[in-house]
């Protein structure tokens, strides 16, 4: 039996092969495959352009296990990021508590610093990098099909840097908790939110715009009656 894609054809034998690495259109078998019809298996088979038909079951199942992330690797990759990023914040409130710009509840205590928190982040929620980032975290299923790599090392630098778009998406808005204070869980709970709502609703992209605007305001009027 052969497997044919991309006017290409492969003995079903070749797929066996420890050495065999699927790439290009074989992604696409597992849409073909699979009885969920998952809809980043759909995305693989739209970008790749490849159709085929698979009659060997035994097949199938080699190339679902062949063609599977190593979703703990992809994690860490994620993690590593995340974790970068959380030595920084945790160096910069270290210091900002150390110079006294942060009470015992790590809230701002300068009116400067707080206008400053909220203009920067107002700022950047207009930024083409920001909204780059946004569009990355809103389709996940389209960053897989744009930086796909094979292998754990693949696995770990895709996580490594879908963690990194993350970051560029809302790591300003973390800082924004200096502000509201770390300690203060509806400002906590009111971020997370605004977050969440960015990544899912139609118009995240909208709502960035918005919340960008509202907090270049808020640090205006608070320069002004400070």
């Amino acid at each position: 039996m052969r497997l044919r894609g991309n006017n290409r054809s492969w003995p079903a034998t070749k797929l066996m092969q420890p050495n065999f690495e699927p790439r290009g259109g074989y992604l696409a078998f597992i849409g073909r495959i699979s009885p969920e019809k998952r809809p980043e298996h759909r995305a693989f088979s739209r970008r790749r352009g490849c159709v085929g038909d698979v009659l060997d079951r035994g097949v199938c199942l080699v190339l679902r296990l062949r063609c599977r992330v190593p979703i703990g690797i992809f994690a860490t990759g994620y993690l590593a990021a995340w974790a970068c990023f959380s030595v920084g914040a945790v160096a910069m409130q270290w210091g900002l508590e150390e110079s006294g710009l942060l009470s015992a509840m790590m809230v701002t205590t300068t009116t400067w610093l707080g206008a400053a928190i909220l203009i920067t982040a107002g700022l950047w929620q207009t930024t083409p990098i920001k909204h780059a980032c946004l569009r990355q975290c809103r389709s996940p299923v389209s960053f897989l099909a744009t930086h796909w790599r094979v292998g754990h090392g693949g696995a770990f630098r895709m996580g490594l840097i879908h963690g990194a778009y993350c970051l560029g998406c809302c790591w300003i808005l973390m800082a924004l908790l200096f502000f509201g204070g770390v300690m203060n869980l509806w400002w906590v709970g009111g971020l997370a939110a605004c977050v969440l709502l960015e990544k899912t609703l139609p118009i995240g992209h909208w709502l960035a715009y918005a919340v960008g605007g509202a907090l270049i305001v808020w640090g205006v009027c608070l320069v002004a009656s400070g």
